[in-house]
């Protein structure tokens, strides 16, 4: 701030009205195989898209089943296919002579879908420049885009936008990629058709180290949307146990995680593979036993799918209808709809078992289809954060309070700037406490914490104290049977 030289009154306006942003996306990320796709992240926003853009599901590759699961509930899943020896299909336009490519295109995607690609061209392009034609790419036998560009790479069209074909058709197009060899002059044969062959599906499912690659990708928070981790069916532990570092890593996220298929109707089973085989103990994820019946609709038959996708969309639900410390669990919020029975209808005893062994039982209760009925993480230690409602919560907070914090970083460290920060953060958390979210709650900004050593070295250190709020998991009534004639209440 400058100061003046001549006596009079200034005014200033300081911003002190920063709040925390009490909002927090809650997205899907899944890893699936496919029979076309991008093979990078995608986001997608429908079930409509997700089939678009990966194709139906088959009885053999329940991950699409789970991803259509979740976007039939809630909207936001990022996407990454996985292949093992695909390959994209292509087509070439040569010269005259067929010693010279003039043109290649390939599929946009590896898969056996791309042989039903068929290019053809137009050259009487109504108002366009001489050099301006048209592409129009067909699949199976029906245009699906079409594009008016030119060979020329500075060529551009009345509206002064590029029309260059590689840069519009590579920008634009869910379909192809094209090359122009520039280094050949000869105009295109606009009478020819180019179909696409070579293409190929997998012949094998993705391995491990495929999956395990792939989950690596979505440790970005800044750039990937991801907050609930749907292991899909992936059941093996090196896939869950990188599921669970990147969870750790973002530190907004969770793990969903299933048993395997082959368990899915065993107790005991389900019970050794996760002491044995995954040993997981861990905040930043569950397990999920039991598999759920469910009608495809796609291929008419009954299917058995792994619940992840499922209980990934009962915490979507819970934030819509309820709070982010409310169990996603139970019969208020745990149904899951559009299921014909699970594969284990498990008894008391038998959820009681997997309850105290880490995993939350899928199973048919109280006249539901099917209900996710419980709502443990993998850690192992009792606190606070064996609970999903209590994870929830406290992710949900250290996010907001990050972000609303950042405007605080090259203030200056005084009383003043450690006071606002503490009655932002406070005024957050309380809000939370009335909403019943917290017990109680204590923000240290003091110089206890602050000293001048701390001061020194730039830093600016606030300490939260929370009291996250508990659920009834365990309800007892008794009733209490009396003579007659005794006063009650």
């Amino acid at each position: 701030m400058s100061m003046n030289n001549s006596a009079g009154v200034y005014d200033r306006v300081v911003d002190q009205s920063f709040v925390v942003n009490s909002g927090g996306l809650l997205a899907g990320g899944i890893v699936v195989s496919a029979k076309r796709g991008p093979v990078e992240l995608n986001t997608v926003t429908s079930a409509t898209q997700f089939i678009n853009t990966y194709g139906l599901p088959s009885r053999d590759n329940p991950s699409l089943h789970c991803a259509l699961r979740f976007l039939n509930r809630a909207g936001i899943l990022t996407v990454r296919r996985v292949i093992n020896d695909a390959t994209a299909a292509q087509g070439i336009m040569q010269d005259t002579g067929g010693t010279e490519d003039l043109l290649t295109v390939d599929a946009a995607n590896p898969g056996a879908w791309g042989n039903n690609i068929e290019i053809t061209f137009d050259d009487t392009v109504k108002g366009a420049a001489a050099d301006v034609f048209r592409v129009n790419v067909a699949e199976s036998g029906e245009i699906k885009e079409t594009f008016e560009v030119s060979r020329d790479p500075d060529a551009k069209n009345g509206y002064g936008n590029n029309i260059f074909i590689e840069d519009v058709i590579n920008d634009q197009s869910n379909i192809i990629r094209v090359t122009d060899n520039a280094s050949v002059s000869e105009a295109y044969d606009f009478t020819a058709t180019i179909s696409l062959t070579g293409g190929a599906d997998d012949t094998l499912a993705p391995d491990s180290a495929s999956l395990v690659s792939a989950w690596g990708e979505f440790d970005n928070v800044e750039e990937v949307p991801a907050q609930l981790l749907i292991n899909a069916g992936w059941a093996v532990p090196e896939v869950q146990t990188k599921m669970l570092a990147v969870a750790e890593s973002r530190r907004d996220a969770v793990a969903i995680l299933d048993v395997p298929e082959s368990d899915n109707a065993d107790i005991q089973a389900m019970i050794d593979y996760q002491d044995t085989d995954l040993q997981a103990n861990t905040y930043f994820g569950g397990l999920y036993g039991g598999w759920i019946k469910a009608y495809d609709q796609y291929n008419d038959r009954e299917v058995e799918i792994p619940p992840s996708g499922d209980v990934a969309a009962a915490f979507v639900y819970t934030l819509e209808v309820a709070e982010r410390w409310d169990a996603p669990a139970g019969l208020r919020r745990g149904i899951i709809p559009n299921a014909l029975g699970t594969t284990k209808v498990m008894t008391e005893g038998e959820r009681d078992l997997l309850y105290t062994n880490n995993i939350n039982p899928v199973t048919t209760y109280a006249g539901t289809s099917a209900v996710i009925w419980g709502q443990k993480t993998l850690q192992q230690q009792a606190s606070a954060l064996d609970r999903f409602n209590v994870v929830n919560t406290v992710l949900w907070i250290n996010q907001r309070m990050v972000d609303a914090l950042q405007p605080f970083v090259f203030e200056p460290n005084t009383e003043f700037t450690r006071n606002a920060a503490n009655f932002l953060i406070s005024s957050f958390l309380e809000n939370i406490q009335q909403r019943g979210g917290l017990y109680d709650f204590y923000v240290d900004t003091s110089t206890e914490i602050n000293t001048a050593f701390v001061i020194d070295n730039n830093q600016l250190l606030i300490d939260v104290y929370v009291q996250p709020v508990k659920t009834a998991e365990f309800i007892r009534v008794s009733t209490i049977v009396t003579r007659t004639g005794v006063q009650l209440g």
